[in-house]
């Protein structure tokens, strides 16, 4: 009996011990207790879908400078964007990059320029395809994008806007955004927009995906032994598997069959490797003033033009200010404090520290973005000599050397599908309580259903023409 109480005692110390130092190291940075011991507390943040909420009220308590972890801190004041995430190497992706690689038992884990750890490898990875995401050559797509444009107006004439019919319209919108994705990388469409439905389970399959690989997030050292096993993975199929099926079989068949007309980004790869809109309909004052504006402009219909939209203000506003409300994602952005530590807004931080912001928190940084922060206001955008201090801070697309190469493409698919479904239709918001979002990294929209009719000839021209 002396020995298992002696071994119990000492067991006690060793837990009391490495729970002290964990404690220690970072014990002048504020926070909840049990986070500073534990990353259970984050990965259950994570897992009720509302962690970006969690993490708003912890800095709301706690100050700008937080801890959410034994070995990580969450900042919320879009000052230290510059100094976390430099345009210069040195502060690295954590290991919470390496969760969100998909995984087959034939390939392994697969690396791409987002989930890159290694600076070397992503700059091996990302320099022969950054030229590929510039806005110039992301505008030469412009006619890809109106095609899907078009496929998008038939189905909305066909089946909403002469029937009454209400419909997700979160539903639809991630069919047209994943339509012109395949559009512009493969020239064909998936079919979500043509069969109205998620073909093949792809969008569920990457939510899924993203959904079990958050919570691994936050406890990357688990993921090899759970969802990066290949022992898991013979018992059943993981969602990255749907995906990647397709992205093989059209690769093979354009290395099989080369079509040198096609000039979308999977053909300029293979040449390579050879060589918001939710607050609009909510807030009609502001929706008036952008149709307003959009009708003034005399634009090319249906489908106006790249040249014709890309400086209009108030257009350019209303989409700052829904991808500053509404980021795609909303958990940390982690990276690992560099030899020496570093302060982040007069905090010392050691070597080794997991350091970063929630695009969700630090765009609504009050002192930044103003009291009504939480407010739909695009005239905050309008404001004169302080826009470029607000473009500075919105962390909604990344910052630094790591800036998401997906940002253009992103801004050509709003400034082109804005203008169309406000100058082309009426829509009106059916029973707005019901509409939810879950965070699984990706925010999931839920039951955001719409109604829509298609506007009279000259009956947009008229309201303006009434102001």
């Amino acid at each position: 009996m002396q020995l298992i109480w002696l071994a119990v005692g000492a067991a006690s110390i060793v837990i009391f011990l490495h729970l002290f130092t964990t404690w220690w190291h970072l014990r002048h940075i504020p926070g909840p207790f049990l986070a500073s011991i534990t990353n259970l507390q984050r990965v259950w943040w994570v897992k009720t879908g509302r962690a970006h909420l969690y993490h708003q009220a912890i800095h709301a308590k706690y100050g700008e400078v937080v801890r959410i972890g034994p070995h990580l801190v969450s900042f919320s004041n879009p000052e230290a964007i510059s100094t976390v995430y430099p345009i210069r190497p040195g502060f690295p992706k954590s290991d919470f990059y390496a969760t969100l690689r998909p995984y087959t038992r034939e390939r392994g884990s697969m690396l791409a320029v987002f989930n890159t750890q290694n600076e070397q490898i992503h700059k091996q990875i990302k320099s022969p395809i950054a030229p590929l995401f510039s806005l110039s050559n992301i505008v030469m797509f412009e006619g890809l994008v109106e095609e899907v444009l078009s496929c998008l107006s038939e189905q909305f004439d066909t089946r909403f806007a002469g029937t009454g019919e209400t419909f997700d319209f979160g539903e639809w919108l991630q069919y047209f955004a994943f339509d012109v994705m395949g559009t512009m990388s493969f020239s064909r469409r998936y079919g979500f927009l043509e069969q109205g439905r998620d073909v093949n389970g792809m969008l569920d399959a990457v939510f899924q995906f993203m959904k079990t690989a958050a919570p691994m997030s936050q406890i990357p050292w688990a993921d090899p032994w759970i969802y990066k096993n290949r022992f898991v993975n013979s018992l059943c199929r993981t969602p990255a598997m749907s995906i990647l099926g397709f992205v093989d079989r059209v690769i093979r068949e354009r290395l099989d069959n080369p079509d040198h007309s096609h000039k979308d980004f999977l053909a300029r790869f293979l040449e390579i490797q050879e060589a918001n809109s939710n607050n609009l309909l909510t807030h009609p004052a502001t929706l008036q003033a952008l149709s307003s504006e959009l009708i003034t402009a005399n634009l090319t219909l249906p489908y106006p033009k790249w040249n014709e939209v890309c400086d209009l203000p108030y257009l350019d506003a209303c989409i700052q200010e829904a991808v500053r409300l509404h980021p795609p994602f909303a958990l940390l952005l982690e990276r690992v404090v560099p030899a020496g530590g570093v302060s982040v807004l007069n905090h010392y931080l050691p070597e080794g520290t997991l350091v970063g912001g929630n695009p969700y928190v630090v765009n609504r940084h009050a002192e930044t973005f103003g009291p009504d922060v939480e407010e739909w206001r695009p005239g905050r955008w309008l404001e004169g000599e302080g826009r470029k201090k607000l473009e500075q801070s919105v962390l909604t697309f990344g910052a630094g050397r790591r800036v998401c190469l997906g940002k253009y493409i992103g801004i050509l698919e709003l400034k082109k599908l804005v203008p169309f479904l406000v100058l082309k239709y009426d829509m009106k918001i059916i029973d707005p309580e019901r509409f939810s979002v879950e965070n699984g990294f990706f925010f999931k929209q839920r039951e955001f259903y719409c109604s829509i009719t298609r506007r009279k000839e000259g009956s947009h021209r008229d309201k303006a023409d009434s102001k």
